[in-house]
């Protein structure tokens, strides 16, 4: 009942970030547990922490890795595919060392692609730089806060790789933390994760752009590798059996 009704007042609420913004920070503080716990834990759990996060925007806004980053070292590979946002993430994260960049989209198979986003532009709210998408017509109704989305749309050409050629290119065979956030594409890079190899001890997978087959698709796959999963809001917090060291985590609030 909780959850229902945290989804709707975001639907009413997200168009207006004057108030949504503070409210949604109400919520973090207060909801029983959130994404922050579960990187606190981990954390306190692992000192080295190997993280890839697929989805990394400019390094800053709205993302609570960048702490544990600057404080913690924890190193790892940052994703980006949206170029004047993977320039921004490079030079927030100038001169920190341990951390690989990639200007690509994962996407089920390598090549490239044409990506729909927003244009910066004074008259936007500046949030919504990161909305991006493969998918027209869900790039589309993310924009319903909008009047004119068509007038702000760039069409871009991004490179793209597949979970399994981004992690041969860097020699990776195990991770503690995986960060993806996709704007609905999030389940297609979730299964191209084996959770059973990379043993994972979290996964933190953002479902609220997701439609309920892929929701379920999502659960079944979290079932096979061992996991229990806990449904928050806007995302799944997927635990995997203890004896597991690692963490993967998939969107942000």
């Amino acid at each position: 009942m909780l959850n229902a009704l945290h989804a709707k007042a975001v639907e009413l609420l997200y168009p207006y970030p004057l108030v949504y913004k503070p409210l949604r920070s109400l919520w973090r503080v207060f909801r029983p547990e959130h994404e922050g716990d579960a990187l606190r834990e981990l954390a306190e759990k692992n000192s080295d922490v190997f993280f890839i996060q697929i989805g990394a925007n400019d390094g800053v806004r709205n993302d609570f890795l960048r702490e544990y980053v600057l404080k913690n070292g924890w190193r790892g590979i940052l994703v980006e595919p949206i170029p004047y946002l993977f320039e921004q993430l490079r030079a927030n994260y100038s001169g920190v060392a341990g951390l690989i960049f990639e200007n690509k989209a994962i996407a089920e198979q390598c090549g490239s692609m044409p990506m729909y986003r927003l244009a910066p532009d004074p008259a936007l709210p500046p949030w919504s730089g990161g909305l991006a998408s493969f998918d027209r017509e869900h790039f589309f109704k993310e924009c319903n806060f909008i009047k004119d989305p068509e007038k702000y749309l760039v069409t871009e050409t991004i490179q793209t790789t597949t979970v399994e050629m981004l992690l041969q290119s860097h020699q990776v065979t195990g991770c503690d933390l995986i960060v993806i956030d996709t704007e609905g594409y999030d389940y297609k890079v979730l299964k191209q994760f084996d959770l059973k190899k990379l043993s994972p001890a979290l996964v933190v997978m953002e479902h609220k752009h997701l439609s309920e087959a892929e929701k379920h698709a999502a659960l079944e796959k979290f079932a096979d590798a061992g996991y229990a999963v806990q449904e928050g809001p806007e995302n799944f917090i997927a635990r995997a059996p203890a004896k597991k060291s690692g963490f993967i985590y998939l969107g942000f609030i």
